[in-house]
């Protein structure tokens, strides 16, 4: 679906966010989207270690 510009400039004129606050949302996507991709990738990652630290520490616990 094309949006011709005229559509858009009106759109962006008509939103009610100021350059400013339009700017922060660009940086903050820019931050955070790289962390979001990440996070399963670092679930995975340390998926195996959390697994075999939880069974150490019921073990201990069970021991005790």
């Amino acid at each position: 679906m094309l949006i011709s510009l005229d559509t858009f400039l009106r759109g962006a004129r008509e939103s009610q966010l100021t350059f400013r606050q339009d700017s922060i949302l660009v940086v903050l996507t820019w931050i955070i989207a790289p962390l979001i991709s990440t996070i399963p990738m670092a679930l995975s990652l340390e998926l195996p270690f959390t697994l075999a630290f939880l069974k150490w520490l019921v073990a201990g616990l069970q021991q005790a």
